[in-house]
């Protein structure tokens, strides 16, 4: 089994511990969160009893919902709360590392606020259809709205399509795939907090 070890000085003391298992969150960023969570663990110590075992026993069972959760096979679903630069990039990341043998269908809602140009040209290059959607929220925008956004940024010919809320926009791509494609649902935890809640209700086949 795969583990890691954190060690470190604070003023003239050092603190470490070892055989910690490696955090089974998907994404590169997972082991420096892992990391600071040990370390501010391990500062804690001054204050509070944590043996070695509860720290590993923490990581070991870390689970963090719709942040690069795959949730379905066949077609392959994909669920990340990715709403900003940094979080996108992190997602293109897994996109590329996973490729798959069919289409790779993006669903993608966002507010306002957010740096979307930013957001859909960093990703874009992984995505083969868009299925843009009303999000219902003051800060949301309409399916066509985020198109006028993202339009003068499109790099190839792709197919996008508009509904009129993230249910229906799910219920397309899923009933659209082939069982060798990727369904991405990103941009906003409005958006995809609905499909992690169709998921806790329903099973999907």
């Amino acid at each position: 089994e795969d583990c890691w070890a954190l060690e470190f000085d604070q003023h003239d003391e050092r603190l470490g511990i070892s055989d910690i298992p490696l955090p089974k969150l998907s994404g590169s960023c997972q082991q420096i969160n892992a990391a600071g969570a040990v370390a501010v663990a391990l500062l804690a110590r001054k204050y509070f009893e944590i043996a070695d075992s509860a720290i590993r026993s923490g990581i070991d069972s870390m689970h963090l919902e719709a942040r690069l959760q795959i949730v379905q096979e066949q077609p392959q679903v994909l669920l990340d709360v990715a709403h900003n630069l940094e979080s996108i990039r992190e997602l293109r990341e897994f996109i590329e590392q996973r490729p798959v043998a069919g289409r790779t269908v993006g669903l993608m809602s966002v507010l306002a606020d957010k740096p979307i140009e930013q957001m859909f040209d960093c990703i874009q290059g992984v995505i083969d259809e868009w299925l843009f959607f009303d999000i219902d929220d003051a800060r949301g925008l309409t399916a066509r709205q985020l198109f006028e956004r993202i339009r003068h940024l499109l790099d190839k010919e792709v197919l996008i399509k508009y509904h009129r809320d993230v249910n229906e926009a799910f219920d397309h791509a899923i009933s659209d795939s082939d069982v060798e494609d990727l369904v991405v649902v990103f941009g906003s935890f409005l958006a995809v907090g609905e499909i992690v809640r169709l998921y806790r209700n329903r099973r999907i086949d």
